[in-house]
């Protein structure tokens, strides 16, 4: 078989359902090697370097290193767990639960990231003016991706509108966000972003005429940066600026940072940034002791400014360095694997040993895309039904959008077979929280013009009158909704076959909001964010909110 996956042109109507094999017989015990290292010296700077590929379970390792630490008696405080992202951080945090730590096992699990974030909020009045915003004294506030683009684009507009990369065919949004890539890309790999131009200049070799995009980009970037330090605002690459730049080189600011993490341990070393990694090789020597686990064949976050082999060098700074044995290979799955990569440009070669086609579990074509989505659906409940557990099926599809999750979703959920997505970015519109959110504020204004489709309005019932299921939520939006009238009608006027279908209890949420959407209408409009401040501080936090939802943001 031969896999043809392509970033600018991808089909649709075909796409594979694999069964994975088991990676690693559960049976089996950790290697003596990375055990003996899990059990180690506590102490006069014991670092270990874990080498790792599939199934060599330096993870596990990583976790019952710490779970060994805080038994020894090691206050979780003094501990520093590094890993790659926050699905990471739910995994260990969900692992530490489990157990009986006591009160001086409560750990704080970091990103990088959030590590920056968080000293540079502590230390902001030591770093703040020297860092150049012009109210220190005010606290700072952190901007996430969409906010530093709406920012972004506020302050590029009219750069745009005077003719700013004019000839490039890239929509104004995708300008945005290259040139916050840009900003990113400068702060990761710890380089001022004054040598931007430069270094895309240098880059460029086609024609000259494109050069002057770059000057453009340049005082793009400038001005935004320049807004940022007078409001007080830091996006991402500003965070990192102030703690790699501003905040570690200061001698009180290390004392701390070096004397309260005694103890490191970094997951999936292979996926940390250049200025990570910088940290990281300068605290291993201080430490009591250390446990950094890298991947072979890792650095899948290398477009988002990992370094593999920048990580890999940290090996010379540990003392101890252990190539941790891994399971028996699917060499089929591996074949498939690397077919993709080499589809994708990534030129990982052939993998010896295995076939890609004996991978798929089967290839289904269909003449329209919602018939292959059933079909797929159907042939993995024969999997299941065959004996096959669910853990060891993956569908690969070139696209997964909503209509993919949902029908899917749908027909898994209908089996109780129990399924992750997983996709690289989610956009806001692509959550229902904020989809919810925004037709409730279509709602809230009648100047704007609007008039959101019932099935919004349905699904921002789920939600706004939570506990409400989703055939109700549908149920209440045809008979409460009149998209050509005034919006949401009261609930007296339904037949009592319909309010007995909906309940009192939802119809009394459901007066509440229209109630709240009545006294707002009356007021002064306000700005979208501070409206949704107010929505979800009057409306949307009842007893029944699930704070863990909000961890997809």
């Amino acid at each position: 078989m031969h896999v043809q996956i392509s970033i600018d042109r991808v089909s649709y109507l075909s796409f594979f359902v694999l069964r994975i094999l088991k990676i690693f017989s559960k049976a089996n015990a950790m290697d003596a090697e990375l055990a003996g290292a899990v059990v180690g010296p506590i102490d006069q700077n014991n670092t270990y370097f874990l080498e790792g590929g599939v199934g060599s379970k330096t993870a596990e390792a990583l976790l019952a290193r710490l779970h060994f630490l805080l038994n020894a008696g090691v206050p979780g405080y003094s501990i520093l767990v590094l890993l790659p992202d926050r699905s990471a951080k739910n995994r260990f945090g969900e692992a530490l639960g489990r157990a009986e730590l006591g009160p001086y096992g409560v750990v704080d699990l970091h990103t990088y990231y959030s590590l920056a974030c968080s000293l540079v909020r502590l230390f902001w009045p030591m770093v703040a003016a020297e860092a150049g915003f012009s109210t220190p004294h005010q606290p700072p506030v952190f901007l996430n991706y969409e906010t530093s683009q709406y920012l972004m684009g506020q302050q590029v507009a009219p750069l745009l509108a005077k003719g700013y990369f004019e000839g490039l065919a890239l929509r104004p949004q995708r300008i945005l966000s290259q040139l916050l890539d840009n900003l990113n890309k400068a702060a990761v790999n710890g380089y001022p972003i004054a040598e931007i131009e430069e270094r895309l200049r240098e880059s460029w070799k086609g024609e000259h005429s494109r050069l002057r995009y770059y000057g453009q980009a340049q005082h793009c970037i400038e001005l935004f940066r320049g807004h940022t330090l007078r409001q007080g605002l830091l996006d991402f690459s500003l965070v990192l600026e102030v703690f790699h730049r501003q905040l570690v080189g200061k001698k009180e600011f290390w004392r701390y940072f070096s004397e309260r993490f005694r103890h490191i341990l970094v997951d999936q070393l292979d996926e940390s940034l250049p200025v990570a990694q910088d940290l990281i090789g300068r605290l291993l020597p201080r430490c009591e002791s250390g446990m950094l686990a890298w991947n072979r064949g890792g650095g899948v976050r290398v477009f988002l400014g990992a370094d593999v082999q920048g990580a890999a060098q940290l090996r010379h700074v540990c003392k101890k360095s252990i190539i941790a044995a891994g399971e028996q290979k699917n060499l089929h799955i591996e074949a498939f694997a690397v077919r993709v990569g080499d589809s994708l440009g990534q030129g990982r070669g052939v993998a010896p040993g295995g076939e890609p086609r004996r991978a798929v579990a089967a290839l289904i074509q269909t003449r329209h895309r919602v018939q292959m989505i059933e079909e797929v659906a159907a042939n993995i409940l024969k999997l299941v039904e065959g004996g096959v557990a669910p853990g060891e099926i993956a569908v690969v599809a070139p696209y997964t959008d909503g209509v993919l999750r949902f029908m899917l979703g749908e027909a898994f959920r209908a089996a109780e077979i129990p399924f992750a997505m997983v996709r690289r970015f989610e956009t806001l519109r692509d959550e229902t929280i904020a989809r919810a959110c925004l037709t409730l504020a279509v709602l809230a204004h009648p100047s704007w013009g609007l008039k959101p489709l019932i099935y919004d309005v349905g699904e921002a019932f789920e939600l706004a009158l939570a506990p409400l299921d989703r055939v109700r939520g549908a149920l209440a939006a045809r008979h409460l909704y009149a998209p050509r009238g005034d919006g949401l009608v009261a609930s007296k006027k339904l037949s009592t076959n319909i309010q007995e279908r909906l309940g009192a209890d939802a119809l009394g949420r459901y007066e509440g909001l229209k109630e709240w959407l009545e006294t707002y209408r009356r007021g002064e409009d306000l700005a979208l964010d501070n409206f949704l401040r107010r929505l979800f501080g009057e409306v949307l936090s009842s007893p029944d909110l699930s704070p863990e939802e909000a961890s997809v943001y």
